[in-house]
């Protein structure tokens, strides 16, 4: 509640702390300990934003951008640290910072590493492939209201992600606004989509099994294009019979590998234990792919939703880290997901013509953050 908080407030027209230094700092001061009296985990959250604000203004010019929230991570403990190094003019963080506050909120952080120059700070942005958030160790309360948790960082990074879908709607619903914040900072992303998902509404009155596959790939074409993306690869494999097909879906991830066998490359699928049976094929064949090529696997749930309870066993917990939406990605998801007409509203008054894809659905797919399995 305090990050969510904390992200109201910096988002707000109004919100505006005079900087250190500006002769001001009295009631900079003021603001904060009426913020911290009210809820001291959001107030201490929004001084980590204001003092971001503050050092990109002095040392950069400028400060942050709408939609964007800061943290600023600086503790420095002997074990773990973050390393950085540059490689290809570019700096790359490998390691965990421990105590991070709004260790899942935060769209962006100031962060210190150890350089072969001594340590440095660098502003990174936490959307960015590599970058996950474990607040699952810390149980004080105190930890608890400011979204404490380590954050990882993995210098390894990706050319090319290969996304893997079921069905002509499931990358957008899981992981839409991470592959499409990929995509604009330089990653090829390319979606793969298996089935044709005639089977959806059967029995419908109003479209035949291969109409409705028709719709439902100009739907996917659409929906792709808001978020930026070229047009997913269309398998058109017989939606709910994957299963039967996973040889063939074996050879068809492996030869989108192979069209660069030198990009450095990583596949994302809909998760091999969803509970449903298409799902959960999809995520077999991508995971048994990218262990005979070495290349890493991430998986995004979508049914685990319907099914699972906070702490189920069935989950690995662990695993699961967190990518946070700002206002933009949002706007933008819940776009493309618009475009998925024959999924979002009722072909017809038919009772087999029902929305698949109801209110409370997309409510559980449609939140400020995307949850990815490592």
């Amino acid at each position: 509640m305090s990050g969510e908080r904390a992200r109201e407030i910096v988002g707000s027209a109004d919100f505006a702390l005079p900087r250190p230094g500006s002769g001001r700092t009295l009631e900079r001061f003021a603001a904060l300990t009426r913020l911290c009296t009210e809820d001291i985990g959001t107030g201490r959250l929004v001084e980590a934003h204001a003092d971001a604000d503050a050092i990109l203004g002095e040392i950069v010019g400028g400060g942050v951008a709408p939609g964007e929230f800061w943290g600023v991570w600086a503790a420095k403990p002997p074990r773990p640290r973050v390393d950085a190094r540059l490689v290809d003019a570019r700096w790359q963080l490998s390691g965990v910072k421990p105590w991070c506050s709004g260790a899942t909120v935060c769209t962006h952080a100031l962060v210190t590493a150890h350089t072969d120059a001594g340590i440095r700070l660098f502003a990174v942005d936490l959307r960015a492939p590599g970058v996950s958030a474990d607040t699952s160790g810390w149980h004080s309360p105190g930890m608890l209201t400011t979204d404490t948790g380590d954050v990882a960082f993995d210098a390894v990074p990706v050319d090319r992600l290969v996304v893997v879908s079921a069905h002509p709607d499931d990358e957008v619903l899981g992981a839409g606004a991470l592959i499409s914040s990929a995509a604009r900072s330089g990653t090829e992303v390319v979606a793969v989509c298996l089935s044709d998902g005639s089977a959806s509404h059967p029995g419908s009155p109003t479209l035949t099994p291969r109409e409705l596959a028709e719709h439902r790939h100009r739907e996917l074409d659409a929906a792709t294009t808001v978020l930026g993306l070229e047009p997913s690869r269309w398998c058109g494999l017989p939606d709910g019979r994957l299963a039967e097909r996973e040889p063939e879906i074996e050879a068809i991830l492996a030869g989108v590998l192979a069209e660069k066998p030198v990009a450095r490359t990583g596949l994302l699928s809909v998760w091999s234990h969803d509970g449903h049976p298409d799902h959960e094929a999809a995520g077999r064949c991508a995971q048994r792919v990218g262990d005979a090529h070495g290349v890493p696997v991430w998986m995004f749930p979508i049914w685990m939703w319907h099914w699972a309870a906070p702490g189920d066993p069935a989950v690995p917990w662990d695993r699961v880290r967190t990518f946070s939406l700002d206002d933009a990605d949002l706007a933008r998801k819940r776009a493309a997901v618009e475009e998925f007409a024959t999924q979002i509203r009722p072909l017809s008054d038919a009772p087999e013509d029902a929305a698949v894809l109801g209110p409370h659905i997309l409510a559980r797919l449609l939140r400020d953050r995307e949850f990815i399995l490592t």
